[in-house]
């Protein structure tokens, strides 16, 4: 406590680190408290949209934080240095290293300050929509620790290593660096280079402490990700400069055997943790990387002009008895039950982002098979009752990870018999594609929650069971209304207008069918909200279930209705 104390008094008898921090500080709290009380109060109405925007305000201002940080505790740190006084202050060594640390705890306290702060204003914004749920509550929590009190402690660490290590020509040109490659300029660079076929998303994913694009539309379900690998990228570089630090901040009395403990220690934590990082995960990315964003799909199909198939089973599936695991990725293992038993070979359908493992038949024998992008072909050795395939991988739209569930029934996560086109390189999205006829399902769920809603009915914890021509998951931030014999599975982050909203769609889908005379009707189904904010990709119409892409989106319904007539 003595050193936190000292290293006060240090600060604050500097003029100018107190006047920068102060005025940083209050320029952005002032752009804060405009934007959650002010904006807030005049745009209530302008739609539940808008209203997620306004509660996640703070993390556009979290990347201007964690500048400040870097640079304000390079100088700290860096004060007793250019007072060439080091020697005479810190006579013993112990005494250098506790110093040291008093001035990062001093601004680690800070730092907690300001987290708190803003915490408390996200809160705030919670109640005012009527959302502060205790999960959303909970992924506030967690969410500002991580943007606000975490990545700007890992900048803290950072901008101290740089100090105790180089000059300060040499350390100011890689703070510049630093600050240039997490900053939305790296995002458009990338995205140029892109253009040209380089990829250099991969590097820039060390530095992404924060989402690269705030302007895109929010996902009602999934919200920001705070998966592992964000919480991995942090400890990594707080890791690597405590590692850079050595024994500037540790004070090691057995040099050799100390210095090896502690290198061998903090090297474990960051190869761990970049390996975190470096590990392709499913979430909903919001930027323009064409390896694992939302321009992904665009860029597959059409840049590099991935071929496409159209072609009739001539088999049918009769029953999927499905093994699904949800970690970073999604890992099944499905049983395809087929109606012919004796083909030289079987045409599935399978997104190209599932890497096969293997493919085997009911007597255990792997079978060999041709893949080209989502086009798979399995050769029979004789007669099969069922194909089983083993996979793994994800999709940038459709996610599934340990944060939520976002997998509709009308996109091939799982093999569809025939060749179809999963992509539509004319309006750019993805197209629906369903299961000819109803069959049965068997699926068994192995995920880190419990609370995920299903078109089929459940029996038994994260086991379903049920008859349909599709298979969709939903988790996240959605509940389950009744109206009826019409169950609605909705995002709940518009607050007290949800039953407004609920009631509003429930009464357009029921007058449109009415008026086009429709043999299809929402009685009796679930309607599930499968997020695809930024695609442009329209509701599909399965035998049991309806699967929204919007938040309550009953014009698309309406839409599809008129399709569902016409091809009749």
């Amino acid at each position: 406590m003595s050193n936190i104390r000292l290293s006060g008094k240090l600060f604050f008898k500097s003029v100018f680190l107190p006047i920068i921090t102060f005025f940083g500080v209050g320029v952005l709290f002032a752009l804060l408290i405009k934007k959650f009380i002010y904006e807030t109060t005049y745009r209530y109405d302008s739609g539940y949209l808008s209203q997620l925007t306004q509660v996640t305000a703070s993390q556009k201002y979290a990347f201007y934080f964690f500048i400040l940080f870097l640079f304000l505790s390079y100088e700290f740190i860096s004060k007793a240095k250019l007072a060439n006084a080091e020697e005479t202050i810190f006579a013993a060594e112990h005494k250098r290293v506790n110093f040291y640390r008093g001035q990062i705890f001093f601004l680690l306290i800070i730092d907690f300050i300001v987290s708190i702060f803003v915490m408390g204003l996200t809160v705030f914004a919670l109640k005012y929509f009527f959302i502060a749920t205790r999960d959303t509550v909970v992924y506030i929590v967690l969410l500002i620790f991580l943007t606000y009190f975490l990545n700007c402690g890992a900048a803290i660490c950072f901008g101290a290593a740089i100090a105790l290590r180089f000059k300060r020509v040499a350390g100011y040109a890689v703070l510049l660096v630093v600050a240039v490659l997490a900053s939305p300029i790296a995002q458009v660079t990338a995205s140029t280079f892109s253009v040209f076929g380089i990829n250099i998303y991969y590097i820039l994913n060390f530095f992404e402490f924060f989402l690269p694009n705030y302007s895109f539309t929010p996902n009602l379900v999934f919200w920001e990700p705070i998966l592992p690998y964000r919480w991995a990228l942090a400890l990594l570089w707080i890791s690597g400069s405590l590692l850079l630090s050595g024994k500037k901040l540790f004070y090691l009395p057995d040099r050799r055997a100390g210095k090896k403990v502690f290198t061998v220690a903090m090297s474990a934590i960051v190869a761990v943790t970049a390996l975190t990082v470096a590990v392709p995960t499913s979430s909903v990315e919001k930027n323009e990387d064409t390896t694992q964003g939302d321009f992904h799909d665009c860029y597959y199909y059409v840049m590099k002009e991935k071929p496409q198939k159209e072609e009739k089973a001539n088999f049918s599936a009769l029953k999927y008895d499905i093994s699904m695991k949800i970690r970073n990725r999604l890992h099944m293992d499905v049983k395809v039950t087929v109606d012919k038993n004796n083909l030289e070979s079987y045409k599935f359908s399978l997104y190209h982002g599932y890497k096969l493992r293997k493919v085997t038949d009911d007597k255990g024998k792997t079978l060999k098979y041709d893949r080209k992008s989502d086009c798979i072909t399995v050769y029979s050795k004789g007669e099969t009752k069922y194909i089983e395939f083993v996979y793994s991988g994800y999709s940038p739209v459709f996610y599934s990870n340990m944060q939520g569930v976002s997998l509709p029934g009308d996109f091939a996560y799982y093999p569809v018999p025939g060749w179809h086109f999963i992509y539509d390189i004319e309006n750019q999205n993805l197209n629906s594609v369903m299961l000819e006829n109803d069959v049965d399902f068997s699926v068994i769920v192995d995920a880190p929650y419990s609370d995920i809603f299903c078109n089929l009915d459940s029996c038994g914890k994260n086991e379903y069971k049920g008859r349909s021509n599709a298979l969709t998951f939903v988790r996240g931030f959605v509940k389950q209304y009744d109206f009826g014999s019409v169950s609605f599975v909705q995002s709940y982050l518009n607050g007290c207008k949800t039953n407004y909203y609920l009631e509003k769609s429930f009464s357009e889908m029921k007058n449109a069918e009415k008026e086009l005379n429709s043999s299809y009707t929402i009685e009796g189904k679930k309607i599930l909200l499968v997020s695809a904010e930024n695609q442009n990709i329209r509701s599909a119409l399965a035998s049991d279930h309806i699967i929204m892409r919007r938040q309550l989106d009953s014009d698309s319904y309406i839409e599809e209705l008129k399709n569902l007539d016409e091809r009749k």
